[in-house]
């Protein structure tokens, strides 16, 4: 168990997140409709962590129509930040990776509809995709407004989002702000 002098002191917590030596994350064997990771970084919690797994992986998953989440469930990722999480992603140059990267953290553990951190790992990982328009462009389109990378969304829509994403069908922001 670490321990900080202070609660709020940031180096303690830098150090910690050096000092753990956290495997890759190998997502080389998910195709892109199962391209979603779910890391789990609350251990305090098991029955929260069983009902967000059954909510993950609806019944119909079995059948080929929802994508199965690569669950990464390791008690060396137990309080892992999302830098940490996404340094451990061991995407091959040139694959498509997975589309979301889900953080099972002790809100989602604690939230009556177990709110995952979301992370838009395409748009993180290529921030050229969805480059921020011109000065002039911003004058010709006032609605435009910075999207967030990441958002909280119910484990049981995480394989709809995953999907929607996949298929082009949704942005990732749209599934956010609806969820809200």
């Amino acid at each position: 168990m670490w321990r900080c002098r202070y609660r709020l002191d940031v180096s303690c917590f830098l150090l910690k997140e050096i000092l753990v030596d956290r495997p890759a994350i190998d997502v080389t064997d998910h195709s892109e409709f199962d391209a979603f990771v779910v890391v789990r970084t609350d251990y305090d919690r098991p029955q929260a962590w069983a009902a967000i797994q059954q909510e993950l992986v609806p019944a119909d998953a079995a059948e080929g129509h929802m994508p199965i989440p690569l669950l990464v469930d390791d008690p060396v990722w137990a309080g892992a930040g999302l830098q940490a999480v996404i340094e451990a992603l061991a995407i091959p140059a040139g694959e498509e990776g997975p589309s979301v990267v889900l953080l099972a953290d002790s809100i989602a553990m604690t939230s009556d509809t177990h709110q995952l951190l979301a992370v838009d790992i395409r748009r993180l990982l290529d921030p050229h995709e969805d480059e921020e328009p011109e000065d002039d462009e911003l004058e010709e389109d006032e609605d435009w407004e910075e999207v967030p990378y990441f958002g909280r969304i119910s484990a049981a829509r995480a394989a709809s989002m995953a999907v929607n994403i996949a298929l082009a069908n949704m942005d990732f922001f749209e599934l956010i702000e609806a969820e809200a």
